[in-house]
């Protein structure tokens, strides 16, 4: 009869009375989506200190705008919490400071240090003139910085092959101005040995920065006195 008629062989199953047909076929496959917002460049990032989540990520949105998105990875797809857009040109490299704050530099020539406690406005700017020197604007485009963890301190390099060395708690100007490089500096580190495994607690060790340059290839530095 129709009713056993219905229920034959086939892809669906029907009715003989209502002529109804109900067709079986799978949903297509829902595609991922990222929680990466859409960007046209990304240079380098850094997680926060003491933080397996937070990451600060140097960028350049879709709109143009150079920035610094701050980022939550802890979930399956990393989430844009916000961007700090006070740059004016790619943010070459970020730096983390503590926990709370991290540096960000530019080829405009700018190394800014930002604290996600207090809002989306630099903490600081950096200052490149020396005690007696007429400050300067922004100059050559800086491409890499590191800090000294547990120091205070941090280090910049630009496309010249310059080196300067900060105090975080006082970026108006710089403590130093270090041997410079040939060629664009374009990694930075910076760390301390001997301080506290060596029994003379924070900031009692050698301070060692190495740089790599375009030109001179990879070189270190030993930075002594009193530097803290």
């Amino acid at each position: 009869d129709d009713d056993e008629g219905g229920r034959g062989g086939g892809p669906g199953r029907g009715s003989g009375a209502t002529g109804a047909w109900q067709v079986e076929t799978p949903w297509p496959a829902e595609k991922p989506t990222s929680g990466w917002k859409r960007l046209e460049k990304v240079s380098r990032g850094e997680f926060l200190q003491r933080s397996v989540s937070l990451l600060a990520l140097g960028q350049i949105s879709a709109l143009g705008s150079c920035e610094v998105g701050l980022y939550d990875t802890a979930g399956t797809f990393p989430r844009q919490l916000t961007a700090f857009a006070r740059h004016t040109d790619l943010v070459t490299d970020v730096c983390a400071i503590s926990a709370q704050s991290f540096a960000s530099a530019s080829l405009d020539g700018s190394l800014l240090l930002w604290d996600i406690r207090v809002g989306l406005e630099p903490a600081a700017r950096a200052g490149f003139a020396l005690s007696g020197e007429t400050p300067r604007g922004a100059g050559v485009g800086l491409c890499s910085t590191a800090a000294a963890h547990g120091r205070g301190l941090l280090l910049c390099g630009d496309l010249s092959g310059g080196l300067v060395l900060f105090d975080t708690r006082a970026l108006a100007r710089p403590l130093a101005r270090l041997q410079p490089a040939r060629g664009a500096l374009v990694r930075l580190r910076l760390w301390e040995e001997g301080g506290a495994s060596g029994g003379q607690g924070q900031g009692g060790g050698a301070l060692i920065a190495a740089a790599a340059s375009s030109e001179d290839g990879l070189c270190s530095l030993t930075l002594s006195g009193p530097i803290s």
